[in-house]
């Protein structure tokens, strides 16, 4: 009892199609891959950050390998293996805004907070308060007070940044507990 060359022509296109969709997609993921650490590169703020472009262009290469398998494995037509990563990828895709949301809030808010440490350093300085803090032994007074003022609403941008993330593993906690640090401020002073 012989399989015929009929028989085995679905199977062998079927198989066909998968090593080909495969390929194109490993191309591409290495493609992409060697123009993230590229682009990444050429970002000082990234480059400075020691191992981030890499791991960034093996974020982006693993993510493209991540979907061409669940192509394959569409094509292949083993629809239970691929039904967790679609849902894990619909979910990471769901929740991509909310990453988005907390890095441009911490982009922004740590902005404002280098702006308002040095407004407070300029105006302590045209009020010669740094005359005052040697007068009692303190070197850099108006220096201290611009990072007081930088480190207390960077505790503000933290909390927003966290609570745009929706995580309430992670929120929950870290809202307690920079709230706590922001309750005994008063008590402190």
């Amino acid at each position: 009892m012989g399989l015929s060359l009929d028989a085995l022509l679905p199977y062998a296109v079927t198989a066909a199609k998968a090593v080909i969709i495969f390929v194109i997609g490993w191309v591409f993921a290495a493609v992409a891959k060697s123009i993230t650490m590229k682009i990444c590169n050429s970002v000082e703020a990234i480059r400075k950050h020691e191992g981030l472009p890499r791991s960034t262009s093996n974020l982006v290469y693993y993510f493209i390998l991540l979907v061409t398998v669940v192509a394959v494995l569409e094509v292949l037509g083993l629809k239970y293996v691929t039904q967790p990563f679609l849902d894990l990828l619909n979910k990471v895709a769901a929740y991509v805004p909310n990453i988005i949301g907390a890095v441009i809030i911490l982009f922004v808010g740590v902005f404002f907070a280098k702006v308002a440490k040095e407004f407070v350093n300029s105006l302590l300085e045209t009020f010669q308060i740094e005359e005052l803090g040697k007068k009692y032994g303190i070197e850099d007074l108006g220096g201290a007070i611009g990072n007081l003022v930088y480190l207390f609403i960077l505790l503000f941008v933290v909390i927003a940044a966290l609570n745009a993330l929706q995580i309430q593993a992670i929120t929950a906690p870290a809202v307690a507990m920079l709230s706590a640090i922001l309750e005994a401020i008063p008590r402190i002073v």
